[in-house]
């Protein structure tokens, strides 16, 4: 089971805000200039190279499941808005 009170799953206080609700943004790859590569020209999501504090034991943990994970991002965006301890989405699917 996933410590979910490690300092690598809290939300930072430097993550971007939506500026009209004031929630934090989260995408659900670490990389956010990675996305569109990632997502429509097939670049391996292991190959991101900032894949460490997303939460996954490893980089093929975060291959395999950063893909799958948008529902979790949801809700992590949506538990940083009352916490700042919200774990992050790879360390709830380990949980």
């Amino acid at each position: 089971m996933a410590d979910l009170t490690s300092t690598n799953y809290l939300i930072s206080n430097t993550d971007p805000m939506c500026s009209i609700c004031n929630i934090p943004i989260h995408p659900q790859f670490a990389s956010p200039h990675l996305i569109e590569q990632i997502v429509y020209d097939r670049l391996d999501p292991a190959a991101d190279p900032a894949w460490e504090p997303s939460g996954a034991a490893t980089v093929e943990d975060y291959g395999r499941w950063c893909g799958h994970l948008c529902g979790l991002t949801c809700l992590w965006m949506g538990l940083g808005r009352a916490s700042q301890a919200a774990p992050r989405p790879l360390a709830l699917r380990a949980a």
